[in-house]
């Protein structure tokens, strides 16, 4: 089993690593998708 610790130190880790700001996790989230899909 994974902790949810774990899961948002990932996820906080592939988002610096996107360069996207530190903002609401779901923002960046969506900004990741953006990244992802050539959007931005």
């Amino acid at each position: 089993m994974v902790s949810e610790s774990a899961v948002a130190k990932h996820i906080n880790s592939i988002l610096a690593k996107l360069d996207l700001p530190k903002a609401d996790a779901d923002h960046r989230r969506v900004l990741a998708v953006l990244h992802f899909l050539g959007v931005t």
